[in-house]
């Protein structure tokens, strides 16, 4: 048995010594996950991390603000939603949006060496100054989406 690699599960240690455990545990995440905010209230430089699990679409995802609630639920604000737009990452990429001003860029993470595609929210402010308000990823599933008839 390998002892290198550990997992936790329900409290006790598992030794990892099958790769259906790992393709298990790989299939858990999210396409697209919502890791953590850095810098949070500090102008230019607060920043939302994602990372891609897989293959991804990102004009599939919304980004927006919600408030966290006392059973760890969030109801979003109307007022913060942000769209990627149409594109294709690869396994590994992450994805940053930084809340104030700039241009989107495709990059490498300095820390990782691993693809980072850079997007700007361009909002006036910081956006996360308090603790209570979190991102929230929601991915459109096309199929139920309903769009408007066209106005003559």
């Amino acid at each position: 048995m390998d002892a290198g690699r550990l997992f936790r599960f329900d409290g006790g240690i598992v030794a990892d010594t099958s790769p259906i455990l790992e393709a298990l545990i790989q299939a858990s995440r999210p396409p697209l996950q919502l890791i953590t905010v850095t810098y949070r209230n500090k102008p230019n430089q607060e920043c939302v991390h994602l990372q891609a699990n897989g293959r991804v679409n990102l004009g599939e995802y919304l980004l927006c603000v919600g408030v966290r609630m006392p059973n760890n639920d969030a109801i979003p604000l109307q007022s913060f939603l942000f769209w990627f737009g149409n594109h294709i990452v690869a396994p590994e990429t992450w994805v940053m949006v930084y809340t104030g001003p700039g241009e989107s860029v495709l990059t490498t993470q300095t820390s990782d060496k691993k693809p980072a595609l850079v997007f700007h929210w361009n909002q006036p402010h910081t956006i996360f100054s308090d603790n209570q308000l979190v991102p929230c990823l929601i991915h459109m599933d096309i199929s139920n989406t309903q769009i408007g008839h066209k106005v003559e």
